[in-house]
């Protein structure tokens, strides 16, 4: 049995070519928006690795291997305490790490507890506990227990 085609007529091929354009120009859009999508999703995947990077950089300073929670503003405190005249933040680690049975602190044992400890003094001096004597940069303060 032979197969049937439907007549079409010129205005259903017109229409039905315009139809293809429109679908074809559909196509070239949604790919140009793909592409740009796929660029924008690489900058996006790549500043979130770096954003990953550093949070976990961050969360890395966590705690000092010498002394445990709320010990530190106390051991800088008598420190202070048994100080003849007024102490750097250097001195002060280092007297409390000698306390600690720590005689000879390296280098990278004091830099990790610098900003620990002049940040517990700058609380401790809020509170009027310690107070600090006159240099204008922040590693030259020499600190002391206000009497």
């Amino acid at each position: 049995m032979p197969l049937e085609y439907p007549t079409v007529t010129p205005k259903r091929v017109g229409h039905l070519r315009s139809t293809r354009d429109q679908l074809v120009q559909t196509i070239r859009h949604l790919e140009t928006r793909l592409t740009n999508s796929r660029a924008r999703l690489v900058e996006v995947e790549q500043e979130l690795a770096m954003a990953t990077i550093a949070v976990r950089q961050v969360k890395a300073q966590g705690r000092n291997p010498y002394f445990r929670r709320g010990e530190l503003i106390g051991s800088c405190l008598e420190v202070l305490r048994q100080a003849e005249a007024p102490l750097l933040v250097r001195d002060i680690i280092r007297a409390a790490l000698a306390a600690k049975g720590l005689h000879a602190p390296d280098a990278v044992a004091v830099e990790a507890l610098l900003r620990p400890v002049r940040d517990a003094l700058h609380v401790a001096a809020k509170k009027g506990v310690v107070g600090h004597s006159g240099a204008r940069w922040v590693h030259q303060l020499r600190w002391q227990i206000t009497r």
